[in-house]
Formats: C-alpha cells, sequence, structure tokens
C-alpha cells in the first residue's frame, strides 16, 4: 500500500467499503464552513472598521448618554490594544481555519494529480478570497 493512500481522493481504489456517500453528503459540509469562516472573518474586518474608525463627537455622545449599549460601547473602548488583538487574533483563527478547510476541498475535489503547480494555484485562490473579503472590502469609505 503506498505511503499516502488515506490521503488519495478516491478512497474507494483503497478501502473494502464504497464511500460514495461522504462525497454526496458530508463533502459539502466543508465548503459550507469555509463559506461561514470566510464571513465570520469579514464581519471580523468590519468590526475593527467600526470600532476604531468612530469619530470623536460619537465617542463624546457615548460618553454623555448612559445607556446599556453605550455602556458596553464605552468598556470595550477603554482597552483599545486589548480588543484590537482580540480581534486580529479571532481573524487571524478564522482565516487559517478557512485557509486549511479551503486547500483541502480543493485538493480533494480536483481529480487532477497533486503537482506544485497545483498547491500554487489554490495558495493564489486563498490569499485572493482572504484579501478581498477581509482587506478591500471593509475599507473604511468617506461619508
Amino acid at each position: 500500500m503506498p505511503l499516502g493512500w488515506a490521503f488519495s481522493p478516491n478512497l474507494s481504489y483503497h478501502l473494502p467499503i464504497n464511500l460514495a456517500w461522504f462525497y454526496y453528503y458530508i463533502w459539502p459540509g466543508w465548503w459550507i464552513a469555509a463559506l461561514v469562516l470566510l464571513l465570520f472573518s469579514t464581519a471580523l474586518a468590519f468590526a475593527e472598521i467600526a470600532f476604531f474608525g468612530l469619530s470623536p463627537y460619537v465617542l463624546r455622545q457615548l460618553r454623555k448618554e448612559p445607556t446599556a449599549e453605550n455602556e458596553t460601547l464605552r468598556l470595550l473602548l477603554e482597552k483599545p490594544y486589548r480588543l484590537l488583538a482580540n480581534l486580529l487574533l479571532a481573524q487571524y483563527l478564522c482565516n487559517a481555519a478557512f485557509a486549511v478547510l479551503l486547500f483541502e476541498a480543493l485538493a480533494l475535489s480536483n481529480p487532477l494529480p497533486l503537482n506544485w503547480y497545483n498547491w500554487v494555484l489554490y495558495g493564489l485562490i486563498v490569499a485572493a478570497l482572504l484579501a478581498l473579503f477581509t482587506k478591500l472590502l471593509p475599507i473604511k469609505r468617506p461619508q
């Protein structure tokens, strides 16, 4: 049995049972999970822009009006470095999980052999998606 038999896209050649059900029922879940992680990472990027793009006028209004929402925002903005660190850490974890899931999904759904240029292509796809959804899309635009 070859060394990489467990990672072969067509497992039915190596195992005595047919795993076609895996590709039809469980496999789409990987794509959905990757999409959810990408959307969550995008939401974190938007939250970073929203928290750190507040104008001084809005910050003064938050301090003046003592509502529950304003108090929560004020408490979060008291320690901006900690807030930024938490947002970035969560975003990086989402990005890493997205990259792993998308690499795995692309590798297993590709009928061609996995050569070095396929991995470069997959890396470019993942990098382009992450750049689009987490860096370019949430840019604060002037009002």
